[in-house]
């Protein structure tokens, strides 16, 4: 019970975090704790997505959503350590996925935070484009805050002082960027996690389309303008 209260000691005590991160401390233990974190916290946030399409639609969300966000930093992490490395970064890429993991887990925390809201307007709706378009301002005003947490954790474990700091500071922007679109778009191919109440069950469907043209629409027949 007590490692799922770990993203809030973090929060409570973000400077004592960052020390650990940066000395390299018992850091294999503390993933393996941020892993379970956020399978837990994620998957139950995504049961909750699910729940309204049946059964198999909530657990196939629940397995989805944290797979969803654990694979993005597994696609995504070798990129930035490559490239910190090439600008002389010291950083191991224990350090680097632990702040990954970190960011996961406090973003986890917080879309359980929401849960009770969304819970809440997908009892007292049937509009599917509003609760799907809910649910992905949520994820990423969660995610958001997340990302904001891991980059302040790069600067604060980054004790090199030389004339690459700031390269590798644009490095992290720009991968910040290619981390949200390469999470967009996987989600888009994991989909669905919500369900379409006018289709039957589906584990996933076929690839094709782009999910910011699905927002679009989705954003279109929320406000009655059609397709």
């Amino acid at each position: 019970m007590k490692h799922l209260l770990y993203p809030a000691r973090i929060l409570r005590d973000t400077g004592e975090f960052w020390v650990k991160v940066r000395s390299d401390r018992d850091l294999g233990v503390t993933a393996g704790v941020l892993f379970l974190v956020s399978f837990v916290f994620l998957g139950l946030y995504g049961f909750i997505m699910g729940w309204r399409g049946g059964a198999m639609q909530a657990l196939s969300a629940g397995v989805k959503l944290p797979v969803l966000f654990l694979l993005t930093l597994l696609i995504c992490l070798p990129t930035l350590h490559l490239l910190h490395l090439l600008f002389g970064s010291k950083q191991s890429v224990m350090q680097q996925i632990v702040l990954m993991l970190a960011t996961i887990a406090i973003t986890a925390t917080l879309l359980l935070g929401f849960a009770p809201v969304m819970a809440f307007f997908m009892m007292t709706t049937q509009n599917y484009p509003f609760i799907k378009l809910l649910n992905v301002l949520i994820i990423g005003i969660c995610a958001a805050i997340g990302v904001k947490f891991f980059a302040q954790g790069m600067r604060s474990i980054a004790v090199e002082e030389d004339s690459a700091v700031g390269m590798r500071q644009n490095i992290l922007k720009s991968w910040i960027v290619l981390y949200t679109f390469v999470g967009t778009q996987l989600a888009w191919t994991l989909r669905p996690f919500m369900g379409d109440p006018e289709l039957p069950f589906q584990w996933a469907r076929h690839v094709g389309g782009n999910f910011y043209v699905d927002i679009v629409r989705s954003a279109g027949k929320l406000f009655g303008m059609g397709d």
